[in-house]
């Protein structure tokens, strides 16, 4: 283990060397712009004609394969939401709290939950219909669970390859879900809902999705309520801020590549009513969207607010612009799993970071 730590005081240098985890492809991640629905290198065209989709998709060679085993010792998947509460408190830095069980998981606001399987799934929310896909591992009762959240101009389908849900859910024992935009949406076209100026209407539909899910998924597989994550890219990664400040009862840690928070374009800052632990990244200065949005300044207003609320962070760096690297994504699923909803902190507080992180990997300091 190494300990780095990062002073959020002013704009960040940014390194180019990364190094690639134990075991892992060696890929770099895929960079395609879709204007008008045309894709290049080894991603999917999604079939989007609009302009303002997402100029940046990923593709993530996990280098695992069905049977490998987590490495972080913390993937039982025998643990239910019946696991004695610590009750205990933590002083996080920004404040003394309390903690006991998690929130507890939303009931479906549709009456009778429907019944998933590994694959396309159907359910309605907010009145309207949406669908997700979902991996299953070999022992989904009382399993951990993911949710990940694909960028502007994406889909489900290829987020989900391209951050490797299938081998992700094998190897950590966790249920992994990938929802998929609501067709409507705000000024950019479809859009996670949420309450801003890019966000589509009504505002907060997808915090219901999120509920709905979660509590039919719990219904169906008792999960690990003390082990629920999210992890998101671009627009996912800015929904994905959203839940970390509106979910934090039910989160145990999130993972957010190129989001953030702009006071302006997207949503201020604000508490949540947990700290929870957070990896974070950007791509330096070119990492923008249509010009409008410049993500490295989103995300060291993120981290600032963060590491001064008590929150524990690790912002990582890269050149690579509107996109993520397979080494951050890869050194996120596994800071996400080795984190329990109920600390406050994250193991690596007194550990360090694992050598096998990126090197640009470093703890956030409050200002």
């Amino acid at each position: 283990m190494v300990n780095r730590k990062l002073m959020v005081r002013g704009p960040l240098a940014t390194a180019a060397l990364l190094m690639l985890l134990a075991g892992c492809g060696s890929d770099e991640v895929a960079r395609s712009t879709d204007r008008g629905g045309s894709s290049g290198g080894n991603t999917e065209d999604t079939g989007t004609s609009s302009d303002a989709s997402d100029d940046a998709q990923i593709t993530i060679d996990t280098g695992s394969t069905a049977d490998t085993e987590a490495d972080t010792g913390t993937s039982d998947t025998g643990t239910t939401d019946t696991a004695v509460a610590d009750t205990g408190t933590t002083d996080t830095g920004g404040g003394t709290f309390e903690y006991g069980d998690p929130d507890p998981v939303p009931a479906y606001s549709g009456g009778a939950c429907p019944t998933f399987a590994s694959g396309s799934n159907d359910i309605t929310t907010s009145g309207d219909p949406r669908d997700f896909r979902l991996f299953l591992p070999a022992n989904p009762a009382g399993a951990p669970v993911l949710f990940l959240w694909h960028g502007l101009g994406d889909n489900a389908d290829n987020f989900a390859s391209g951050m490797g849900a299938s081998q992700i859910a094998q190897q950590y024992g966790a249920i992994v879900i990938v929802p998929s935009m609501a067709p409507g949406g705000g000024m950019l076209g479809p859009i996670w809902s949420f309450p801003s100026s890019l966000g589509g209407a009504p505002a907060e539909q997808d915090l219901t999705l999120f509920d709905d899910i979660l509590g039919c998924v719990d219904g169906q597989y008792d999960i690990d309520n003390r082990r629920v994550y999210s992890a998101g890219f671009s627009a996912g990664a800015i929904w994905t801020t959203y839940l970390t400040m509106n979910r934090a009862g039910l989160l145990a840690s999130t993972a957010i590549f190129s989001g953030g928070v702009n006071a302006q374009l997207t949503f201020p800052y604000a508490s949540s009513d947990y700290p929870m632990p957070v990896i974070m990244s950007h791509g330096g200065t070119t990492d923008t969207f249509n010009g409008f949005l410049q993500f490295m300044p989103m995300m060291m207003t993120l981290s600032e607010g963060l590491a001064a609320d008590g929150h524990f962070g690790v912002l990582c760096t890269h050149t690579q612009g509107h996109t993520v690297t397979n080494e951050i994504v890869l050194a996120a699923y596994d800071f996400l799993f080795r984190n329990e909803w109920g600390t406050g902190t994250s193991p690596l507080a007194t550990d360090g970071i694992p050598a096998s992180y990126p090197s640009t990997c470093a703890v956030v300091q409050a200002p």
